[in-house]
Protein backbone atom coordinates (compact mmCIF):
# COMPACT_ATOMS: atom_id res chain seq x y z
CA UNK A 1 0.00 0.00 0.00
CA UNK A 2 1.12 3.78 -1.16
CA UNK A 3 1.60 6.13 1.91
CA UNK A 4 -0.27 9.14 1.43
CA UNK A 5 2.04 12.17 0.89
CA UNK A 6 2.78 14.79 3.11
CA UNK A 7 2.06 17.89 1.12
CA UNK A 8 1.85 21.59 1.21
CA UNK A 9 -0.77 24.13 -0.04
CA UNK A 10 1.43 26.65 -1.60
CA UNK A 11 -1.18 29.64 -1.47
CA UNK A 12 -1.50 29.64 2.84
CA UNK A 13 1.64 27.20 3.69
CA UNK A 14 -0.34 25.06 5.29
CA UNK A 15 0.23 21.04 5.36
CA UNK A 16 -2.17 18.41 3.64
CA UNK A 17 -2.28 14.97 3.62
CA UNK A 18 -5.39 13.26 1.40
CA UNK A 19 -6.34 10.13 2.28
CA UNK A 20 -8.97 7.24 0.56
CA UNK A 21 -12.22 6.72 2.66
CA UNK A 22 -14.18 4.12 0.10
CA UNK A 23 -14.81 5.91 -3.21
CA UNK A 24 -14.10 8.77 -1.96
CA UNK A 25 -11.29 10.90 -1.37
CA UNK A 26 -10.70 13.32 1.82
CA UNK A 27 -8.09 16.10 2.30
CA UNK A 28 -7.13 16.74 5.94
CA UNK A 29 -5.38 20.05 6.68
CA UNK A 30 -2.40 19.32 9.08
CA UNK A 31 -1.59 22.91 9.84
CA UNK A 32 1.69 25.02 9.08
CA UNK A 33 3.32 23.27 6.63
CA UNK A 34 6.83 21.87 8.36
CA UNK A 35 6.22 22.10 11.92
CA UNK A 36 6.59 19.63 14.59
CA UNK A 37 2.58 19.41 15.14
CA UNK A 38 1.56 19.22 11.85
CA UNK A 39 4.15 15.95 11.47
CA UNK A 40 2.58 14.54 14.53
CA UNK A 41 -0.83 14.85 12.96
CA UNK A 42 0.24 13.27 9.48
CA UNK A 43 1.42 10.52 11.79
CA UNK A 44 -1.84 9.72 13.64
CA UNK A 45 -3.44 9.86 9.93
CA UNK A 46 -1.40 7.25 8.29
CA UNK A 47 -1.77 5.04 11.67
CA UNK A 48 -5.30 5.19 11.54
CA UNK A 49 -6.11 4.98 8.26
CA UNK A 50 -8.15 2.05 9.99
CA UNK A 51 -7.02 -1.15 7.65
CA UNK A 52 -5.19 -4.00 9.81
CA UNK A 53 -2.90 -3.98 6.18
CA UNK A 54 -1.98 -0.34 7.18
CA UNK A 55 1.93 0.39 8.08
CA UNK A 56 2.81 1.83 11.10
CA UNK A 57 3.19 5.53 11.11
CA UNK A 58 6.70 6.49 9.95
CA UNK A 59 9.65 7.15 12.21
CA UNK A 60 10.11 11.01 12.03
CA UNK A 61 14.12 11.91 12.28
CA UNK A 62 14.76 14.24 14.81
CA UNK A 63 14.71 17.99 13.35
CA UNK A 64 18.29 19.52 14.00
CA UNK A 65 18.69 23.14 15.16
CA UNK A 66 20.25 24.84 12.55
CA UNK A 67 23.45 27.44 13.06
CA UNK A 68 21.54 31.02 12.74
CA UNK A 69 21.98 33.15 9.72
CA UNK A 70 21.29 35.90 8.49
CA UNK A 71 19.40 34.58 5.35
CA UNK A 72 17.87 31.70 7.91
CA UNK A 73 14.06 31.92 7.89
CA UNK A 74 12.57 31.81 11.15
CA UNK A 75 11.18 28.37 12.84
CA UNK A 76 7.15 27.87 11.95
CA UNK A 77 5.19 28.65 15.01
CA UNK A 78 2.37 25.77 15.98
CA UNK A 79 -0.64 26.35 14.88
CA UNK A 80 -3.01 27.77 17.62
CA UNK A 81 -6.10 25.66 18.61
CA UNK A 82 -9.22 26.89 17.77
CA UNK A 83 -10.37 27.72 21.61
CA UNK A 84 -7.35 30.09 21.45
CA UNK A 85 -8.00 31.56 18.56
CA UNK A 86 -9.34 35.62 19.00
CA UNK A 87 -12.97 35.82 18.89
CA UNK A 88 -14.90 37.11 15.67
CA UNK A 89 -15.62 40.41 17.49
CA UNK A 90 -11.67 40.87 17.87
CA UNK A 91 -10.95 40.02 14.97
CA UNK A 92 -13.42 42.95 12.97
CA UNK A 93 -12.33 45.45 15.48
CA UNK A 94 -8.84 44.71 13.73
CA UNK A 95 -10.01 44.90 10.39
CA UNK A 96 -12.13 47.34 11.19
CA UNK A 97 -8.73 49.47 12.58
CA UNK A 98 -7.23 48.53 9.01
CA UNK A 99 -9.63 49.50 6.70
CA UNK A 100 -9.85 53.05 8.29
CA UNK A 101 -5.82 53.40 7.69
CA UNK A 102 -5.93 51.43 4.34
CA UNK A 103 -9.11 53.10 2.40
CA UNK A 104 -7.93 56.53 2.33
CA UNK A 105 -8.80 59.19 -0.66
CA UNK A 106 -6.32 61.15 -2.47
CA UNK A 107 -7.16 63.87 0.11
CA UNK A 108 -6.71 61.61 3.12
CA UNK A 109 -10.29 61.36 3.81
CA UNK A 110 -11.75 57.99 4.88
CA UNK A 111 -12.89 56.23 1.65
CA UNK A 112 -17.08 54.69 1.17
CA UNK A 113 -15.43 51.02 0.82
CA UNK A 114 -14.54 51.39 4.75
CA UNK A 115 -18.63 51.42 5.22
CA UNK A 116 -18.90 48.74 2.74
CA UNK A 117 -16.62 46.02 4.64
CA UNK A 118 -18.66 46.66 8.06
CA UNK A 119 -21.56 46.13 6.19
CA UNK A 120 -19.93 43.06 5.03
CA UNK A 121 -19.03 41.89 8.44
CA UNK A 122 -21.99 42.73 10.14
CA UNK A 123 -23.97 39.76 9.97
CA UNK A 124 -20.87 37.10 10.46
CA UNK A 125 -20.49 39.82 13.75
CA UNK A 126 -24.06 39.62 14.87
CA UNK A 127 -24.34 35.47 14.92
CA UNK A 128 -20.66 35.00 16.64
CA UNK A 129 -19.04 38.00 17.89
CA UNK A 130 -17.90 36.11 21.24
CA UNK A 131 -16.93 32.76 19.14
CA UNK A 132 -13.16 31.93 18.86
CA UNK A 133 -13.27 32.62 15.31
CA UNK A 134 -10.79 29.48 14.62
CA UNK A 135 -13.72 27.02 16.13
CA UNK A 136 -16.53 28.32 13.08
CA UNK A 137 -16.50 24.99 11.00
CA UNK A 138 -17.77 24.94 7.25
CA UNK A 139 -21.31 24.92 7.82
CA UNK A 140 -21.33 27.54 10.34
CA UNK A 141 -19.65 29.59 7.10
CA UNK A 142 -22.35 28.65 4.76
CA UNK A 143 -24.56 29.37 7.83
CA UNK A 144 -23.83 33.33 7.66
CA UNK A 145 -23.91 33.44 3.96
CA UNK A 146 -26.93 32.07 4.04
CA UNK A 147 -28.35 34.74 6.73
CA UNK A 148 -27.60 37.31 4.24
CA UNK A 149 -29.55 35.46 1.61
CA UNK A 150 -32.57 35.62 3.84
CA UNK A 151 -32.19 39.42 4.77
CA UNK A 152 -33.16 39.48 1.06
CA UNK A 153 -29.64 40.59 -0.16
CA UNK A 154 -28.83 40.18 -4.67
CA UNK A 155 -26.97 37.59 -5.22
CA UNK A 156 -24.18 39.55 -6.63
CA UNK A 157 -24.26 41.83 -3.77
CA UNK A 158 -23.52 38.65 -1.61
CA UNK A 159 -20.90 37.50 -3.71
CA UNK A 160 -19.45 41.00 -3.32
CA UNK A 161 -19.48 40.99 0.87
CA UNK A 162 -18.70 37.73 1.14
CA UNK A 163 -15.39 38.35 -1.22
CA UNK A 164 -14.53 41.42 1.29
CA UNK A 165 -15.26 39.09 4.49
CA UNK A 166 -12.80 36.71 2.95
CA UNK A 167 -10.13 39.32 1.68
CA UNK A 168 -10.24 40.73 5.37
CA UNK A 169 -9.69 37.20 6.83
CA UNK A 170 -6.78 37.00 4.66
CA UNK A 171 -5.39 40.21 5.57
CA UNK A 172 -5.36 39.49 9.58
CA UNK A 173 -4.20 35.77 8.77
CA UNK A 174 -1.17 37.53 6.92
CA UNK A 175 -0.86 39.71 10.52
CA UNK A 176 -0.81 36.25 12.54
CA UNK A 177 -3.91 36.83 14.15
CA UNK A 178 -6.08 34.00 12.62
CA UNK A 179 -4.76 30.76 11.46
CA UNK A 180 -4.82 30.29 7.34
CA UNK A 181 -7.46 27.43 7.75
CA UNK A 182 -9.73 29.57 8.77
CA UNK A 183 -9.29 31.55 5.59
CA UNK A 184 -9.80 27.98 3.50
CA UNK A 185 -12.70 27.32 5.42
CA UNK A 186 -14.57 30.95 4.67
CA UNK A 187 -13.48 30.35 1.25
CA UNK A 188 -16.86 29.46 -0.27
CA UNK A 189 -17.69 29.18 -3.83
CA UNK A 190 -19.23 32.10 -5.30
CA UNK A 191 -23.63 32.05 -5.65
CA UNK A 192 -24.32 31.15 -8.80
CA UNK A 193 -27.18 32.48 -10.89
CA UNK A 194 -30.14 29.53 -10.61
CA UNK A 195 -28.94 27.87 -7.67
CA UNK A 196 -29.08 29.89 -4.49
CA UNK A 197 -32.62 31.52 -3.16
CA UNK A 198 -30.87 34.98 -3.54
CA UNK A 199 -32.37 37.28 -6.19
CA UNK A 200 -30.73 38.54 -9.05
CA UNK A 201 -31.84 41.75 -9.99
CA UNK A 202 -32.52 42.84 -13.27
CA UNK A 203 -29.72 45.07 -15.16
CA UNK A 204 -29.32 48.85 -14.51
CA UNK A 205 -31.37 50.39 -17.89
CA UNK A 206 -31.94 54.00 -18.85
CA UNK A 207 -34.43 56.25 -17.41
CA UNK A 208 -36.93 57.87 -20.15
CA UNK A 209 -35.86 61.97 -20.64
CA UNK A 210 -39.49 62.56 -20.12
CA UNK A 211 -39.99 60.75 -16.94
CA UNK A 212 -36.74 62.93 -15.97
CA UNK A 213 -38.14 66.01 -17.04
CA UNK A 214 -41.23 65.75 -15.32
CA UNK A 215 -39.31 64.71 -11.80
CA UNK A 216 -37.00 67.38 -12.23
CA UNK A 217 -40.17 70.13 -11.74
CA UNK A 218 -40.58 69.09 -8.51
CA UNK A 219 -37.43 69.07 -7.11
CA UNK A 220 -35.48 71.74 -5.17
CA UNK A 221 -33.54 74.00 -7.61
CA UNK A 222 -29.75 72.97 -6.52
CA UNK A 223 -30.49 68.92 -6.93
CA UNK A 224 -32.33 69.76 -10.36
CA UNK A 225 -29.36 71.39 -11.68
CA UNK A 226 -27.45 68.39 -10.42
CA UNK A 227 -29.58 65.91 -12.67
CA UNK A 228 -29.03 68.14 -15.54
CA UNK A 229 -25.38 67.88 -15.04
CA UNK A 230 -25.27 64.70 -15.41
CA UNK A 231 -27.18 64.71 -18.33
CA UNK A 232 -24.88 66.89 -19.96
CA UNK A 233 -21.78 64.76 -18.71
CA UNK A 234 -23.02 61.12 -18.31
CA UNK A 235 -21.10 61.71 -14.95
CA UNK A 236 -21.64 59.57 -12.04
CA UNK A 237 -23.36 60.74 -8.96
CA UNK A 238 -20.51 60.70 -6.88
CA UNK A 239 -18.50 62.97 -9.08
CA UNK A 240 -20.98 65.40 -9.72
CA UNK A 241 -22.46 65.82 -6.48
CA UNK A 242 -18.77 65.99 -4.96
CA UNK A 243 -17.59 68.61 -7.29
CA UNK A 244 -15.51 71.13 -5.96
CA UNK A 245 -13.55 74.00 -7.40
CA UNK A 246 -10.68 72.33 -7.38
CA UNK A 247 -11.58 69.95 -9.76
CA UNK A 248 -12.47 72.29 -12.81
CA UNK A 249 -9.95 72.74 -16.00
CA UNK A 250 -9.72 76.46 -17.11
CA UNK A 251 -9.27 77.89 -20.63
CA UNK A 252 -7.55 80.64 -18.57
CA UNK A 253 -5.76 79.39 -15.98
CA UNK A 254 -4.72 81.47 -12.91
CA UNK A 255 -2.44 80.65 -10.15
CA UNK A 256 -4.84 79.83 -7.09
CA UNK A 257 -7.59 78.48 -9.67
CA UNK A 258 -9.77 79.93 -11.82
CA UNK A 259 -9.64 81.83 -15.15
CA UNK A 260 -11.15 82.21 -17.75
CA UNK A 261 -14.21 79.57 -18.42
CA UNK A 262 -14.46 75.88 -17.40
CA UNK A 263 -13.96 73.78 -20.04
CA UNK A 264 -13.42 70.10 -17.94
CA UNK A 265 -14.12 68.84 -14.79
CA UNK A 266 -10.81 66.45 -13.54
CA UNK A 267 -12.45 64.94 -10.36
CA UNK A 268 -9.85 64.20 -7.89
CA UNK A 269 -12.28 62.15 -6.40
CA UNK A 270 -13.47 58.91 -8.77
CA UNK A 271 -13.93 55.15 -9.18
CA UNK A 272 -10.69 54.35 -10.34
CA UNK A 273 -8.34 57.13 -8.69
CA UNK A 274 -6.94 54.30 -6.84
CA UNK A 275 -5.15 52.80 -9.63
CA UNK A 276 -3.94 56.11 -11.08
CA UNK A 277 -5.87 57.08 -13.68
CA UNK A 278 -6.93 60.21 -14.61
CA UNK A 279 -11.24 61.17 -15.01
CA UNK A 280 -11.36 63.95 -17.45
CA UNK A 281 -14.98 64.97 -18.06
CA UNK A 282 -15.41 67.72 -21.11
CA UNK A 283 -18.14 70.48 -20.44
CA UNK A 284 -20.51 72.18 -23.39
CA UNK A 285 -21.24 75.13 -23.41
CA UNK A 286 -24.69 74.46 -21.52
CA UNK A 287 -22.97 72.45 -18.89
CA UNK A 288 -20.57 76.02 -18.06
CA UNK A 289 -24.29 78.40 -18.32
CA UNK A 290 -25.18 76.07 -15.37
CA UNK A 291 -22.36 75.94 -13.52
CA UNK A 292 -21.78 80.12 -13.62
CA UNK A 293 -24.14 81.01 -10.97
CA UNK A 294 -22.57 78.82 -8.40
CA UNK A 295 -18.65 79.78 -9.40
CA UNK A 296 -20.14 83.00 -8.95
CA UNK A 297 -18.94 83.08 -5.40
CA UNK A 298 -15.27 82.94 -4.99
CA UNK A 299 -14.13 80.12 -2.53
CA UNK A 300 -11.90 78.05 -1.92
CA UNK A 301 -10.17 74.76 -4.08
CA UNK A 302 -11.42 72.22 -1.86
CA UNK A 303 -14.83 74.02 -1.58
CA UNK A 304 -18.19 72.17 -3.01
CA UNK A 305 -19.17 73.75 -5.88
CA UNK A 306 -22.91 72.26 -5.13
CA UNK A 307 -24.16 72.40 -1.52
CA UNK A 308 -27.39 71.48 0.42
CA UNK A 309 -30.29 74.03 0.10
CA UNK A 310 -30.68 73.72 4.46
CA UNK A 311 -26.60 73.33 5.68
CA UNK A 312 -23.38 74.33 4.09
CA UNK A 313 -22.55 70.48 3.06
CA UNK A 314 -22.67 68.74 0.02
CA UNK A 315 -25.52 66.75 -0.98
CA UNK A 316 -25.40 63.40 0.82
CA UNK A 317 -25.78 59.87 -2.04
CA UNK A 318 -28.93 58.95 0.04
CA UNK A 319 -30.43 62.30 0.28
CA UNK A 320 -29.84 62.89 -3.27
CA UNK A 321 -31.48 59.47 -4.12
CA UNK A 322 -34.61 59.60 -1.69
CA UNK A 323 -35.01 63.21 -3.06
CA UNK A 324 -35.79 61.66 -6.73
CA UNK A 325 -37.33 59.19 -5.42
CA UNK A 326 -39.96 61.34 -3.66
CA UNK A 327 -40.37 63.62 -6.88
CA UNK A 328 -40.76 61.10 -9.32
CA UNK A 329 -43.51 59.51 -7.01
CA UNK A 330 -44.83 63.28 -6.82
CA UNK A 331 -44.95 63.69 -10.64
CA UNK A 332 -46.67 60.59 -10.89
CA UNK A 333 -43.65 58.71 -13.07
CA UNK A 334 -41.92 55.49 -12.75
CA UNK A 335 -39.06 55.39 -9.94
CA UNK A 336 -35.83 55.93 -11.16
CA UNK A 337 -32.20 56.33 -9.45
CA UNK A 338 -29.46 58.63 -10.39
CA UNK A 339 -27.46 56.23 -12.40
CA UNK A 340 -29.73 55.72 -14.40
CA UNK A 341 -28.97 59.10 -15.70
CA UNK A 342 -25.14 58.04 -16.27
CA UNK A 343 -27.00 54.66 -18.02
CA UNK A 344 -29.08 57.21 -20.60
CA UNK A 345 -25.82 59.32 -21.33
CA UNK A 346 -24.52 56.23 -22.53
CA UNK A 347 -27.15 55.13 -25.02
CA UNK A 348 -27.60 58.90 -26.35
CA UNK A 349 -24.04 59.11 -27.48
CA UNK A 350 -24.16 55.53 -28.96
CA UNK A 351 -27.07 56.34 -30.94
CA UNK A 352 -25.42 59.75 -32.26
CA UNK A 353 -21.82 59.00 -32.38
CA UNK A 354 -20.64 55.62 -31.86
CA UNK A 355 -19.82 53.02 -28.83
CA UNK A 356 -16.22 54.45 -28.59
CA UNK A 357 -17.79 57.87 -28.18
CA UNK A 358 -19.51 56.96 -25.06
CA UNK A 359 -16.83 54.90 -24.35
CA UNK A 360 -14.65 57.87 -24.35
CA UNK A 361 -17.11 59.89 -22.39
CA UNK A 362 -17.94 57.58 -19.56
CA UNK A 363 -13.88 57.31 -18.97
CA UNK A 364 -14.12 53.16 -19.85
CA UNK A 365 -10.43 52.53 -21.36
CA UNK A 366 -8.09 49.38 -20.00
CA UNK A 367 -5.24 49.93 -18.30
CA UNK A 368 -3.29 49.04 -21.68
CA UNK A 369 -4.77 51.26 -24.20
CA UNK A 370 -5.02 54.81 -21.74
CA UNK A 371 -2.14 56.21 -23.30
CA UNK A 372 -2.45 54.97 -26.50
CA UNK A 373 -6.05 56.48 -26.64
CA UNK A 374 -5.38 59.62 -24.17
CA UNK A 375 -5.36 62.36 -26.90
CA UNK A 376 -8.10 60.98 -29.01
CA UNK A 377 -10.36 60.11 -26.00
CA UNK A 378 -10.59 64.03 -25.19
CA UNK A 379 -11.54 65.06 -29.10
CA UNK A 380 -14.09 61.98 -28.70
CA UNK A 381 -15.46 62.84 -25.19
CA UNK A 382 -16.06 66.28 -26.23
CA UNK A 383 -17.79 65.24 -29.19
CA UNK A 384 -20.17 63.12 -26.93
CA UNK A 385 -20.46 66.08 -24.51
CA UNK A 386 -21.82 68.58 -27.28
CA UNK A 387 -24.07 65.66 -28.63
CA UNK A 388 -25.90 65.12 -25.58
CA UNK A 389 -26.20 68.75 -25.52
CA UNK A 390 -28.53 68.58 -28.78
CA UNK A 391 -30.12 65.39 -27.43
CA UNK A 392 -31.42 67.64 -24.58
CA UNK A 393 -32.43 70.65 -26.55
CA UNK A 394 -36.68 70.83 -27.19
CA UNK A 395 -37.11 70.53 -30.67
CA UNK A 396 -37.97 73.41 -32.67
CA UNK A 397 -41.48 73.06 -34.29
CA UNK A 398 -41.72 73.26 -38.00
CA UNK A 399 -42.33 76.45 -40.01
CA UNK A 400 -45.52 77.61 -40.56
CA UNK A 401 -45.09 77.15 -44.52
CA UNK A 402 -44.32 73.40 -43.65
CA UNK A 403 -47.74 72.80 -41.52
CA UNK A 404 -49.91 74.07 -43.90
CA UNK A 405 -48.59 71.60 -46.39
Amino acid sequence: MRLPTYCRHKATNQAYVTVRRGDKREVIYLGVYGSAESRRLYAEVIANLGSPASPKPPRLPAEPSPTPSPSATPPATPTPSPSSSPTVGACFDRWAAICRNYYRLPDGRVSREVEDHHRSWEPLVTLHRDRPIGSLVRLEWAEVREAMVKRGWCRKLINQRWGRIVFGLRQLSEEGLVEPTVVLLAGLKSLRPGRTAAPDRPPVLSVSLDTVRATQKELNPVVRDLVELQLLTGGRPGEVRQLRFGDLVWDDPRPGGGGGTPVAIRPLRHKKAYLGRERLIPLSSTARLLLAPYLAVARGADAFVFLSPTRALPIDSRAYGKQIQAAAEKAGVPHWHPNQLRHWAATETRRLLSLDAARALLGHSSPTTTLVYAERDAAIAQAAAEALEKALKPKEPPPPEATQR
